[in-house]
Order: structure tokens, then C-alpha cells, then sequence
């Protein structure tokens, strides 16, 4: 059973509205937040404790991935901003800032989408 402190952590990490997920040494989903699973489309029980690289084949080649790597190795944190393209086929841009952790990585994800767009229409209303 929970006791008091860990139910108010429990009930802050949840009530984030970024992402927030960390990663083992061994690329293993440890902590997830209900934002992240909402945004990975998938439970949390399906993520922690298995893979980020066997559960999303490929993402070893993408941007985010890269920066992982890059904080996991040189543990010194990064952000990166990027588009995604989910496997349901929505696009959308993402600011993803990764920290170095004792046990991993940890990453914390914000839709920047709508920013992007209202950026681009400024943009091109200037032009």
C-alpha cells in the first residue's frame, strides 16, 4: 500500500500535462506519466520495463533518439525540437527535453504543434 507522500507524488506526476518518461541504461521504460501514454498511444503497463527500441523498431534513426543517446553518453541534458509522424499517421512537433539521471535519462515531452502552426501563419502572412 501507497503510503501518504508517495500518493502525492503519485497524484502530482499524474496531473502533468507534458510528457514525462525516464529510460534505463538499457533503453527500458522505468516511469511513465499518463500524458506520455496518452501521447505514445499506449498503457503504461505495456511500457515500463520493456524497450523503447523493440517496442518502436527503427527509432534509432530518429532525432529524438539521437539526442537520447547523446544525454545517456555525455550526461549533460539537451533538448531538441522535432516533428513526429504517430503510427495513426497524426503529425505533430514536439520540444523534448532530456536530462541525465542516476538510472538513465529522464524526458520530459511538450506538444508545441499549435505554436508551430501560429509561427508559420505569422510567417507567411508577413510575406
Amino acid at each position: 500500500m501507497l503510503n501518504k507522500s508517495e500518493i502525492s507524488y503519485k497524484l502530482i506526476f499524474e496531473s502533468i500535462t507534458d510528457a514525462v518518461y525516464a529510460l534505463d541504461r538499457e533503453w527500458r521504460y522505468t516511469i511513465v506519466n499518463k500524458s506520455a501514454a496518452d501521447l505514445i498511444q499506449m498503457h503504461e503497463e505495456k511500457l515500463i520495463g520493456n524497450k523503447i527500441t523493440d517496442l518502436f523498431p527503427g527509432i534509432e534513426s530518429t532525432v529524438f533518439f539521437k539526442t537520447y543517446r547523446n544525454v545517456m553518453e555525455s550526461r549533460k541534458a539537451e533538448t531538441v525540437i522535432n516533428d513526429f509522424v504517430h503510427e495513426d499517421g497524426r503529425t505533430g512537433w514536439y520540444e523534448v527535453r532530456v536530462y541525465p539521471v542516476p538510472a538513465g535519462i529522464l524526458c520530459i515531452a511538450t506538444d508545441i504543434t499549435d505554436r508551430k502552426q501560429t509561427a508559420e501563419l505569422l510567417r507567411k502572412s508577413e510575406e
